[in-house]
């Protein structure tokens, strides 16, 4: 799957996500910047531990989309399951 896919699958999800979870549009937003401003802080801490996290559209996506939550997410795969 190539980026414009990616986004236009992100484009799409959002108003389904935003009807299934009747939240306003206002707090999907703060919730997303939320989510971002925690992954490139997860990022920073684990790079400061030696650690290494990969920042891609996928995890760009699992942040926006999982909000903080999606963030512990990523940060728990990829301490059991890290790529070499």
């Amino acid at each position: 799957m190539n980026l414009t896919t990616a986004i236009c699958c992100i484009l799409g999800a959002v108003p389904v996500v935003y009807a299934l979870k009747r939240v306003r549009f206002r707090d999907f937003l703060l919730s997303a910047c939320l989510g971002l401003g925690a992954l490139f802080a997860a990022d920073l801490l684990l790079n400061l531990s030696g650690r290494n996290l990969p920042i891609d559209s996928f995890t760009v996506i699992s942040a926006a989309a999982g909000g903080v939550p999606g963030v512990i997410l990523i940060v728990l795969l990829q301490a059991m399951l890290p790529v070499q």
